[in-house]
């Protein structure tokens, strides 16, 4: 019905004259179906909304300090990097840079970390 009254008005404000002057392009035909008859849009137009929630992501700065300082508090990791200092062939996959432990050249993290 709001189309039907839309396009029979004189006077519009500037948003619908808008909106008027892209639908007029078109040739067709408005029909007003009501509620009872129209049984999927009138579904669709009762159905209550669903709020949507946003997950908001931010990004964490990693400082490298604050990791060798955890690893030297974990105890396994400890065991590691001694072990790496005596042997390093005892953990191919491990290596120490710059005072960093890596494994398969990525950093690793304590437990507490992840």
């Amino acid at each position: 019905k709001s189309l039907k009254f839309l396009l029979e008005q004189r006077e519009i404000n500037l948003e619908y004259q808008k909106w008027l002057t892209k639908i007029l392009g078109f040739d067709f035909d408005i029909h007003y179906k009501p509620g009872l008859e129209n049984k999927a849009a009138d579904a669709l137009s009762r159905k209550a909304a669903v709020p949507q929630l946003f997950a908001l992501s931010i990004p964490a700065a990693i400082q490298l300090e604050e990791i060798s300082c955890e690893v030297d508090r974990d105890p396994e990791l400890q065991k590691l990097v001694a072990e790496l200092k005596e042997d390093v062939s005892r953990h191919p996959e491990y290596s120490l840079v710059q005072g960093r432990l890596l494994r398969n050249g990525k950093l690793v993290l304590p437990k507490g970390s992840r």
